[in-house]
């Protein structure tokens, strides 16, 4: 039995923590002592405490807030809801995580671009632009040798036009609101280890892997995208998102893994990357969520699972 205290000095070195969080973490009442001195106000804790704070600082360390953590502590929960709450919490952070991929993404992509071509820059769109001629009214030169080419104006134009997810969630908003009983299915698709395809082989090499991926996937739900409420979408760097409305489960896994047996037998070598590709996909069918980004967030912990189940694959999951 752990009768021996600590007082709280003694407790913060054991524990690894301050004595200042260690008086946080009892007004917010996640870490009481064991006993309170009334005579001076000294608090003691007990050693096993200290398997509370690692608790703690586990779940700081996860990404949850000390008010989330409070309310995870204070419900007698089962390992199941236990990993579906660290599920969400993994597909909130890859949210975030991408967005900022994307935004690092573009930003190394233009520089790239700016060195290879320096003068003045046209901007075209969000997602292209113009480099414009030197003095001599010449195009600039390219300052370093690139055996791969640069991936075509019309391909980016192409990839721009499904770059539109504010449109897409307002699309999907739209069509839950006029089918609100309706099976709902969202697939989403991401490339197997991009950033690594990126920096060994560089942006157009990349690029043109996006672009690949991208006519793989849509050449593949080509049929379940000529029904009425359908979409597809880039929904950012190397991840795209497909919204389906009472599609056949069946045909909806079968397009999935054509995509999937496409991509992993297409020969890139002529677009420079040496080596096979591949991609996870994952799939929310559901007739209970309401709302565009909550279907977006289950076919996100989809995607996640089939990466944890060795990439190269998808996941479905089903909320009735």
């Amino acid at each position: 039995m752990d009768k021996k205290t600590y007082r709280i000095g003694d407790f913060a070195e054991l524990s690894g923590i301050s004595k200042r969080m260690l008086r946080h973490y009892d007004k917010l009442d996640l870490i009481k002592p064991a006993s309170l001195d009334e005579d001076n106000g000294y608090r003691y804790y007990k050693a096993s405490q200290a398997d509370e704070v690692k608790k703690i600082r586990h779940l700081q360390d996860f990404g949850f807030s000390l008010k989330e953590i409070q309310n995870l502590l204070s419900l007698p929960l089962a390992v199941d809801a236990f990993m579906d709450i660290l599920k969400d919490k993994e597909a909130h952070l890859r949210l975030e995580a991408d967005t900022a991929n994307r935004q690092l993404l573009k930003l190394q992509h233009f520089i790239t671009y700016v060195e290879r071509n320096p003068g003045q820059i046209n901007y075209v769109s969000d997602d292209t632009f113009n480099i414009i001629s030197d003095d001599q009214g010449q195009p600039n030169q390219v300052s370093e040798k690139r055996s791969i080419p640069m991936i075509s104006q019309e391909k980016r134009q192409e990839l721009y036009k499904v770059q539109n997810t504010l449109g897409f969630s307002e699309f999907i908003d739209a069509s839950i609101a006029k089918h609100p009983n309706n099976l709902k299915t969202m697939i989403t698709l991401d490339i197997d280890r991009f950033a690594s395809i990126n920096d060994k082989y560089g942006f157009d090499a990349g690029d043109e892997v996006i672009y690949q991926t991208f006519i793989i996937f849509k050449d593949s739900f080509q049929v379940l995208l000529t029904k009425p409420e359908s979409r597809i979408v880039r929904i950012g760097g190397d991840e795209f998102g497909v919204y389906l409305i009472d599609a056949s489960k069946k045909a909806v896994e079968a397009a999935c893994q054509r995509t999937l047996d496409k991509i992993h037998n297409y020969d890139f070598s002529s677009h420079g990357v040496k080596e096979s590709v591949s991609a996870s996909i994952g799939i929310i069918n559901t007739y209970e969520i309401q709302h565009s980004r909550e279907l977006y967030h289950q076919s996100t912990k989809a995607l996640l699972d089939a990466k944890r189940k060795g990439k190269n694959t998808y996941i479905l999951h089903e909320l009735s």
